[in-house]
């Protein structure tokens, strides 16, 4: 049975326990294998530490899963930057006080050098946890 604060989210037992340790301990490193769900537990672990803002910095090439798990699952729209405008108009707006869940890769934001101005954004009001799940997968918020 679903957890109704993750709404649709089918979680198995060892997602939710490893990223109540996560969330505990601030962030961490998840190295399960291919297929058991790090996209689920960063999506997990970003709604249960209460992310106004988050940056997900994935491969381009599952930018699309991302956002059909964050949708089907979360009910989460994971907004793409993918590129210096884009990029820009985020900082913009987060700065200016709206808040969002988004989704690049880093090659959208090293194109511009914008993914240095991206860091100075005030994520979330709490410690900037973040969570890696492998060598090309980040999350800030």
């Amino acid at each position: 049975m679903p957890d109704p604060l993750f709404n649709r989210a089918f979680l198995e037992a060892f997602q939710i326990e490893d990223t109540a340790k996560l969330c505990m301990k601030n962030g961490g490193v998840l190295s399960w294998e291919q297929g058991l769900g790090k996209t689920i537990a960063a999506l997990l672990y970003g709604k249960a530490v209460r992310c106004r803002n988050a940056l997900f910095i994935v491969p381009q090439d599952i930018v699309p899963q991302w956002q059909q798990i964050a949708e089907e699952k979360f009910l989460t729209d994971l907004r793409p930057i993918s590129g210096a405008r884009e990029a820009h108009r985020v900082r913009e707006r987060l700065l200016s006080g709206h808040f969002g869940w988004y989704i690049t890769w880093y090659e959208a934001l090293s194109q511009s050098s914008k993914i240095e101005e991206m860091g100075h954004v005030e994520w979330d009001q709490a410690p900037q946890p973040r969570i890696f799940l492998d060598s090309e997968t980040r999350l800030c918020c």
